[in-house]
């Protein structure tokens, strides 16, 4: 796939914005810190599923942009492998857990063999909600 396909699916063609403008507001809307923007950038300029795994590993809200290069099963299976092999941190996790827009990956990882460490943080984060109250 082509970085132009790529961009068209991300982001469509409108008339009245640019897509350098779209993709901007995709990167405020998902608040993407500069190492995830630059991990989201090298994937769009190359896109190639290598790159693609690369920008997951560095920021789960990469998800909303590879999703159209790499099959979900194959996302699910390589987060839970990084989880249970200790490769993420806290935050990764948390961002998983706590972005809504991140609800399908969180239902896909619940589903896989990492259920348990992903159900783990789930209520250390609603238990923290709770004290913070």
């Amino acid at each position: 796939m082509s970085t132009l396909e790529l961009l068209n699916k991300i982001a469509p063609n409108n008339v009245k914005r640019s897509r350098v403008e779209i993709v901007r507001d995709m990167y405020l809307e998902y608040r993407l810190t500069m190492i995830q923007k630059k991990a989201i950038e090298s994937f769009i300029f190359e896109p190639t599923e290598e790159q693609a795994l690369k920008a997951v590993e560095i920021t789960p809200k990469a998800c909303f942009f590879i999703r159209h290069v790499v099959s979900d099963e194959k996302i699910v299976a390589n987060v839970s492998e990084w989880i249970k092999q200790g490769h993420v941190n806290n935050m990764y996790i948390r961002t998983i857990v706590s972005n809504n827009g991140l609800k399908d990956l969180r239902t896909l990882l619940l589903q896989s063999p990492c259920k348990y460490e992903v159900g783990k943080y789930m209520k250390r984060i609603l238990l923290e909600k709770k004290l913070k109250r």
